[in-house]
């Protein structure tokens, strides 16, 4: 919801406010690190002599699997209400007889959101997979696997200001800042060992300038630093000894996390041109620009040698630098481009880092990162072609063409491993306007019924708890991507 008011001609004052509310229920059969004691009447957690305990202190005893194959069902729910707003005032009054444009104005973000968690043990069925639940709450005593009832409050306060002052008809320069104030409140509902009350704040300054070379082609500069506060989940879950269900990400763990800060710069040029000399002919837009972002206190997501957990850490600096260029035609009926963009984006800190694993840890499971080795899932090169054409004023037919170059696995931070494979797909899509509000639309998603995979990240081998079924000796698990497939819908706008 938004309104704008004008002062004067050169004076308005904009406001908006919004609510949002979401509820999350995620069920998962997993493999667990339930296990037999050596003493075979009971069961134990992660080894054959810590104890499997359950909500009342007891530990769990064998007969309640009935000699099935043990497995978990990791239960979560997350109800979030969130309401906030922004008031800003547009001034344009010009300075000294130069265009000038201030912008300035404060915003609030509240957000209440309750987790509830728990783990159940279960029994995984040979055939189907599927894990049964054996009603038996897994309530270690270090906290590592749990119940949990965490409400946390989060206020997020902006105040900002940002001024373009035209230096001359050519040349126009911005200067601007924002401050940024987090607040970050969590209360344990069940016990104190989450309680917390966190405080993150910085004032981030930008600038920029550009610079009209001809009518047709201009050239430009920015420089801006943002910052991230750590989300409650991440602060909850920054210790290694004390890791998270990778869904639930919360256990009783100190604040150890620094929030991220992200310096960028970024230069280019930027241009239009007509295809021809005849008025009704097509547009050319084109760009080209070089970017460079620096951040300080990467938060990354570790995974534990507990099986379905990790927890975050800072990572110290990361650099993002690359190439974005792009060049697209459009008239009556066409539209269509091309654009490619690559991406370095590696470490500039030495550090360690757990990946258990990964066939290259040590005995501790660590692995050593050093300045230079590329981030994991970041690849470096997405070409990507697209092309729309209008059949009649309601009706239009169009393709896209994408390559993502290979990527290393998560988890190979010390890139020792081999890649991801690039892939690439292709994409059709067609819509037709009803009315001015009404649109059907459909898409065939992977035409070619390409074999690919989107996502890597190394598995331990040894949890293949089925009978009969030989364990694996890659540890390199992916994620497929759908064959190829049709869908479509309706669109509706108010």
């Amino acid at each position: 919801m938004g309104a704008n008011y004008n002062v004067s001609d050169t004076l308005s004052v904009q406001a908006n406010f919004y609510y949002r509310g979401a509820t999350r229920k995620v069920v998962n059969g997993n493999t667990t690190d339930a296990q037999l004691c050596d003493d075979p009447m009971l069961l134990c957690f992660g080894d054959t002599t810590t104890p499997l305990i359950d909500t009342i202190g007891a530990q769990v005893p064998s007969s309640v699997l009935g000699g099935g194959v043990p497995g978990e069902n990791d239960r979560s729910s997350i109800n979030s209400q969130g309401l906030g707003g922004a008031l800003q005032g547009i001034w344009t009054e010009p300075i000294f007889g130069h265009e000038n444009h201030l912008v300035f104005g404060a915003s609030l973000d509240h957000a209440d959101v309750n987790f509830n968690t728990t783990n159940e043990l279960g029994i995984i069925d040979p055939t189907t997979l599927v894990v049964t639940g054996v009603g038996t709450i897994i309530d270690q005593p270090n906290g590592a696997v749990a119940p949990v009832h965490l409400q946390t409050t989060n206020n997020y306060y902006g105040f900002y200001a940002s001024d373009t002052f035209n230096v001359t008809p050519q040349l126009a320069v911005t200067l601007g800042g924002r401050y940024n104030l987090a607040l970050i409140t969590s209360v344990d509902k069940i016990g104190n060992a989450l309680n917390g009350s966190n405080r993150f704040s910085r004032f981030n300054p930008s600038a920029g300038a550009t610079y009209k070379i001809t009518p047709n082609v201009t050239g430009y500069f920015n420089f801006a630093q943002a910052n991230r506060a750590p989300t409650p989940g991440e602060i909850a879950c920054s210790t290694p000894t004390r890791p998270c269900s990778l869904d639930i990400f919360v256990t009783p763990d100190p604040p150890a996390l620094q929030q991220v800060v992200a310096t960028t710069y970024e230069t280019g040029l930027r241009g239009r041109l007509r295809a021809g000399a005849d008025e009704a002919a097509g547009t050319i837009d084109w760009n080209v620009g070089l970017f460079r972002i620096d951040t300080t206190g990467e938060i990354f997501t570790v995974p534990s040698t507990i099986i379905t957990t990790g927890f975050f850490q800072n990572v110290g600096n990361t650099r993002r630098q690359g190439i974005e260029a792009g060049i697209g035609y459009r008239d009556d009926n066409w539209q269509a481009g091309v654009n490619y963009s690559f991406i370095d984006a590696a470490f500039q800190s030495a550090f360690t880092l757990m990946s258990p694993n990964n066939p290259f840890a040590d005995a501790a499971s660590d692995i050593r990162v050093l300045p230079g080795d590329q981030l994991p899932g970041v690849p470096q090169n997405r070409p990507k072609v697209n092309a729309d054409y209008a059949v009649t004023d309601k009706w239009k037919l169009g393709g896209n063409l994408i390559y993502t170059s290979s990527q290393f696995f998560f988890g190979d931070a010390s890139n020792q491993n081999p890649k991801l494979p690039g892939y690439w797909v292709t994409e059709l899509h067609s819509s037709y306007q009803l009315t001015e509000n009404v649109e059907l639309f459909a898409i065939l998603q992977n035409l070619f019924n390409i074999n690919y995979a989107t996502f890597g990240i190394f598995g331990d081998v040894t949890k293949t708890p089925l009978p009969g079924v030989p364990h694996p000796s890659d540890p390199r698990f992916v994620t497929l991507a759908a064959p190829v497939s049709v869908f479509g819908g309706i669109r509706v706008r108010f």
